[in-house]
């Protein structure tokens, strides 16, 4: 399916832009996609007229993010309410 896509794209008239973003090299694709032509051939066309950025750095992700811990023991008995 993911070869379908790709060729599809590749072989459109006019533009035919495609933006990937990947958290894994280019070189590590095959583990993911498992090793077979197809991929080989996707990768042919992706880089075909590529533009590659390499982006190295830390992740901003998560940076604001606030970790809650909670534990549960045993239940207390509901206080009895007046009627």
């Amino acid at each position: 399916m993911f070869f379908d896509v790709i060729d599809r794209r590749y072989n459109k008239e006019g533009p035919n832009t495609m933006i990937f973003t990947s958290n894994k090299s280019p070189d590590k694709w095959g583990e993911f996609f498992g090793e077979d032509s197809s991929l080989l051939c996707a990768l042919d066309r992706i880089f075909d007229d590529a533009l590659v950025f390499m982006i190295k750095g830390n992740s901003y992700r998560g940076k604001k993010c606030q970790t809650v811990a909670l534990s549960a023991g045993d239940p207390s008995p509901l206080p009895k309410t007046k009627a």
